[in-house]
């Protein structure tokens, strides 16, 4: 393992080539392994040097194999760590002491899950939690807002360095001040790297940024800056800021102390604007700044809120804002709307449930009776829903109820009902769906804003007491949805489904399977086939079959049960694209406890299939393989040993033959789909048991105590006698081969004056046919590989010996001493090339016209320097395909071989065009 690349590569490092060193020493202690060599190596992205490093590996490796394995490849594989996820900053906080979900809970709430993205991050998140608790602070105001977090993540990371207490001499206000004034110069140049070498492109030089007329810095005093814990190692020494948000936040205080100074102009933000024709707005490159600026600058709050109001939602702090300003924001948000219906604008619920209180009534009353567009009217009733206002329930039952309205806004308006737990306008949003007008079942661009409403309307409803009647009646409404869409509406099922009792499931699980759930699909493996109209209702099933397997097991019908599961089972193989979580999961851990059921299951599928079937093995298959709860490639095991032992159980209760073999070969099949291998070992060990006990004949063979010497017995009949006599076939060859390379050896060495003066055609033919694909370095090379260096040397002088003394005509040029005297041209050198007479450059040329696929790479530059002797030559050759027979094959070699070479060819053959057009003329 070679750890730490990139610190190796620092500047201040004294290796200059970490990596070539290791490597060397690498080789040094390795030598020639004879084993499979796996390195490992582990730096920063940023000092990978990617395909370089990568060779480098390569070529180091290669020679530390053992000459079998040269002939194989190396595998590489690169892996990049992921940010840590909320179950690990909880393993981290545990490994503290601290209380993990109440730490988790209070990032979330700030939304700072970013800055905790990495171990050492979440190391120093949790020493400022832990300093917070140990000074008497209640957990729930440590955190209490995100300008707090952000402020004392500041001001904690300014006292730190590298996660240790910093040593510097520093003032603590003056180093704010100057990381701040380095954020904002990062946020206006758009380069995020720091550094203190004036020579460094694309980096900031710090010292330059800071110092001014009034404050001059030194460099020390730059270094300890930078040494502050806010900054992280970038490249080849530099710095830049840990993350992004701290950036835009301490840049955000910078201009906020700028427009403190200029007496309230904001002429000093006007860089982070975009102007348009006759438009201002607000980048996407500054958003975040403008945000952290509104919650800490009333002036600026006022310029966002006419720019962009919906960043003081969903960017800064919101709870920093008063209700007046909270009021004007909506306001303005609502007015953007006046010239268009959509804006593009959406809101994750967690923001809006920050932004907005009970306060905001009076004002989202006075929006709800002018806003018009869609998209405007549904963010005001999310916002009616997430603040709990309970006021405003009349004019959320009007809109439930209005025909007039938007699907999607309806819908909304429904779960704002039902999380108000206001009942009164039940009945009434019940009839308003069963009376509204559904759209046509092949309109797949409507369904699902359709089906939305009509789970958003069973959501509040149903539990409200309306009949089951009514709720039937609309749950044959839902529509069909498009194959690849990720509809929302299954997971608003699963809520509904969570809203209601045990026995009221077990109604509603009957109601949905008798909508969704086909006959058996005779075609394959007789699983049930899903209903495409009610495909939404599928995890809604799965969430019903898994709470009432968890909750009242003992009070459902068994069969329901089997029919339930075995459905699910049948969801499970179609593909779903939703990238949320599914029921899945659960549902799995909840059947790997219920062997009896999951027996059950799979013996009235093997009933299905032993009426008529008399192949045990097919009958497994189609019985048990279609059995798996699988999502986009994650599976989720269900089966254990003891279900394994249940199906073997079968053989002592059943005659011998066949009776027997069925349920043995059927639990092989089960114990297949067990992935853990401790219970793999139990489930070989429960088959062997029970074959040896009711097995018939092959059964005791294959899993008797003498079956390892069965097994050999076999796969020497039908493998390993073919493996030997393939490997006995190769040593021959070898050998074979081994003889007459030395053969061919003698017999050259024996005639090497002659082959090295071009007298031995025949042998020079036998190299060129060794290699015929690629004329000139490819032969020598094979040369060299098979006989030796000194033999390549050889034939290289007696292929150069051979074209300047055997000419050729235009007629040989398909033959294999045109082959022989083209490899002689190709070892020649542009130099030798040059200087040779008129007469052998003309031959060069005859030889260049007998090379296939156009012109060899020699002759251009040669023709270019010859023009004169190549125009004649090549005149001359076209002259004889001109009068060529007409039935000769490829008459007009040399007309195609000009026509695609390069223009400078083409403009040397110009002149002498008219001449071969006259005689193509006279021919005809």
């Amino acid at each position: 393992m070679l750890d730490a690349l990139d610190e190796a590569r620092l500047p201040d490092a004294r290796n200059t080539n970490a990596l070539a060193d290791a490597l060397t020493k690498l080789s040094a202690s390795v030598g020639k392994a004879g084993k499979e060599l796996k390195v490992v190596i582990t730096s920063r992205a940023s000092e990978w040097q990617g395909d370089s490093d990568l060779q480098a590996i390569k070529a180091v490796i290669k020679g530390l194999r053992p000459p079998a394995a040269e002939g194989r490849p190396i595998e590489v594989k690169t892996f990049r760590l992921l940010p840590l996820r909320a179950d690990d900053v909880k393993a981290i906080a545990a490994s503290r002491n601290i209380d993990a979900a109440e730490f988790v809970g209070a990032i979330d709430r700030a939304k700072a899950a970013n800055l905790v993205s990495q171990p050492l991050d979440a190391q120093l998140l949790i020493d400022l939690w832990q300093e917070a608790i140990d000074t008497g602070r209640e957990p729930t105001s440590i955190f209490r807002s995100r300008l707090r977090v952000y402020d004392d993540i500041v001001g904690f990371r300014l006292r730190t360095e590298n996660g240790q207490e910093r040593r510097s001499n520093l003032d603590p206000l003056l180093g704010r001040r100057a990381c701040e004034k380095l954020a904002a110069v990062s946020l206006l140049t758009d380069i995020q790297d720091f550094t203190t070498d004036a020579s460094a492109p694309h980096a900031i030089n710090a010292l330059s940024a800071l110092s001014t007329d009034t404050e001059r810095w030194s460099v020390v005093e730059v270094r300890q800056l930078l040494s502050y814990g806010i900054f992280q190692p970038s490249v080849s020494g530099r710095v830049r800021f840990a993350h992004n948000e701290l950036r835009d936040y301490l840049a955000a205080c910078h201009f906020r102390d700028a427009i403190s100074r200029d007496a309230g102009s904001l002429d000093v933000v006007k860089p982070l604007l975009a102007y348009g024709f006759g438009h201002i707005e607000i980048p996407q490159s500054t958003e975040h700044v403008f945000g952290w600026l509104a919650a800490l600058d009333r002036i600026a709050r006022r310029r966002v809120t006419e720019l962009r109001p919906t960043l003081l939602i969903e960017t800064g702090d919101p709870t920093a804002l008063t209700v007046e300003e909270k009021s004007q924001a909506i306001r303005s948000h609502v007015a953007a709307y006046e010239d268009r219906t959509y804006r593009g604008e959406w809101f994750l619920n967690q923001d809006v449930r920050d932004f907005v209180t009970p306060d905001l009534a009076t004002a989202i009353r006075e929006q709800l009776a002018i806003a018009a567009s869609p998209e405007v009217r549904e963010l005001l009733i999310e916002m009616i829903r997430f603040g709990g206002m309970s006021t405003l329930v009349p004019e959320l039952g009007t809109i439930a109820c209005d025909q007039g309205e938007a699907f999607r806004v309806r819908a909304e308006a429904c779960f704002a009902l039902a999380d108000l737990n206001d009942a009164t306008f039940a009945q009434a949003v019940m009839d308003a769906a069963l009376l509204a007008d559904a759209p046509e079942h092949e309109d797949t661009r409507s369904a699902p804003s359709w089906n939305l409403f009509v789970a958003s309307a069973l959501s509040y409803t149903i539990p409200a007491g309306v009949p089951i009647l009514d709720g039937i009646v609309l749950t044959n409404r839902f529509r069909r949805e498009a194959r690849n869409y990720s509809s929302a509406t299954s997971h608003y099922l699963e809520e509904f489904i969570a809203r209601l009792t045990v026995q009221e499931i077990d109604y509603w699980l009957r109601i949905f399977l008798r909508f969704a759930k086909g006959g058996r699909d005779s075609n394959r493996d007789m699983m049930p086939v899903r209903i495409p109209r009610f495909k939404v209702l599928g995890q809604a099933i799965c969430h019903c079959i898994n709470t009432l397997l968890v909750e009242d097991i003992a009070g459902i019908p068994r069969v329901l049960l089997l029919e339930a599961l075995e459905f699910a089972f049948s969801i499970a193989r179609n593909p779903d694209y939703s990238l949320r979580e599914t029921g899945f999961p659960a549902l799995a851990r909840t059947l790997r406890a219920l062997p009896d059921l999951k027996h059950d299951l799979i013996t009235m599928r093997i009933a299905l299939f032993s009426q008529n079937e008399k192949n045990e093995y097919w009958i497994a298959h189609q019985a048990i393989d279609p059995l798996k709860l699988e999502r986009s490639g994650d599976g989720y095991e269900i089966f254990t040993a003891e279900d394994v032992r249940r199906l073997a159980d079968l053989m002592a209760d059943r005659p011998a033959g066949r009776e027997r073999e069925l349920p043995f070969t059927c639990a092989r099949q089960l114990a297949d789909q067990i992935w853990s291998q401790s219970e793999r070992d139990e489930a070989r060990q429960i088959l062997r048991r029970y074959a040896r006990r009711y097995g018939g004949r092959d059964l005791k063979r294959a899993y008797g105590r003498l079956a390892p010497l069965w097994r050999f017995s076999n796969r020497f009949r039908h493998s390993h006698r073919y493996t030997i006599r393939r490997w006995a076939r190769s040593q021959i060859d070898t050998i074979s081969s081994g003889f007459w390379r030395v053969y061919n050896t003698l017999v050259l060495l024996r005639r090497w004056r002659r082959l090295s003066n071009g007298l031995e055609k025949g042998m020079l033919i036998w190299a060129v046919r060794k290699s015929p694909n690629d004329l000139g370095g490819s032969v020598i090379d094979g040369m060299s590989a098979r006989h030796g260096e000194w033999v390549a040397k050889v034939f290289a002088a007696g292929f150069k010996r051979y074209w300047r003394d055997n000419d050729i005509s235009y007629a040989d040029r398909d033959t294999y001493g045109a082959l022989v005297g083209l490899t002689g041209l190709a070892l020649e050198t542009p130099e030798a090339l040059a200087q040779l007479p008129d007469q052998l450059v003309e031959r060069a040329f005859r030889y260049g016209f007998a090379n296939l696929n156009g012109f060899p790479d020699w002759l251009f530059p040669l023709a270019l320097l010859k023009p004169q002797l190549f125009t004649g030559v090549a005149t001359g050759i076209l002259e004889e395909d001109i009068w060529g027979g007409d039935d000769k094959e490829s008459a007009s070699d040399g007309f195609s071989r000009i026509a695609y070479s390069s223009s400078d060819i083409r403009e040397l053959i110009g002149a002498a065009v008219p001449t071969l057009a006259y005689l193509w003329v006279a021919k005809k």
